[in-house]
C-alpha cells in the first residue's frame, strides 16, 4: 500500500532567506534526506509554480481553520491529499496518479 505520507518533506524549495540556509536548517536536512532547492528571490519563473498553488492552498487552509487560526497547520496533510486527488486539466491524471500510477 502507497501512504501520501511516505513522500512528505522530501524536498524543500524555498529562497535564500536565512532561515532557509542557516548551518541548523542545513543539518536538518541532511539528517532527514531532504533535498534543498534554493531558488532566486523576485523571478517568477523560478517560484511562479508556488506562488500559484499558494494562491489555491493559503485561501483553502483561512476557511477550514477560520474557528481556530491559529492552527491552520493542522490542515496541510488534509489539503495535500485533496490537491493530489484534482484531476489536472492539463494533463487529465491527477498528482497521485502520475507519482504512483494507480488511478484514485
Amino acid at each position: 500500500m502507497y501512504s501520501l505520507q511516505q513522500e512528505e518533506r522530501k524536498r524543500i524549495i524555498s529562497d535564500k532567506v536565512s532561515a532557509f540556509t542557516s548551518k541548523d536548517f542545513e543539518d536538518y536536512c541532511k539528517d532527514e534526506g531532504i533535498q534543498r532547492i534554493p531558488i532566486t528571490i523576485g523571478v517568477p519563473r523560478a517560484n511562479g509554480q508556488i506562488e500559484r498553488m499558494h494562491g489555491t492552498l493559503i485561501p483553502v487552509l483561512a476557511k477550514l481553520s477560520i474557528d481556530y487560526p491559529a492552527k491552520w497547520f493542522k490542515f496541510v496533510l488534509d489539503v495535500q491529499r485533496i490537491i493530489n486527488c484534482i484531476v489536472s486539466r492539463y494533463t487529465k491524471f491527477t498528482p497521485f496518479e502520475l507519482m504512483t500510477g494507480v488511478k484514485m
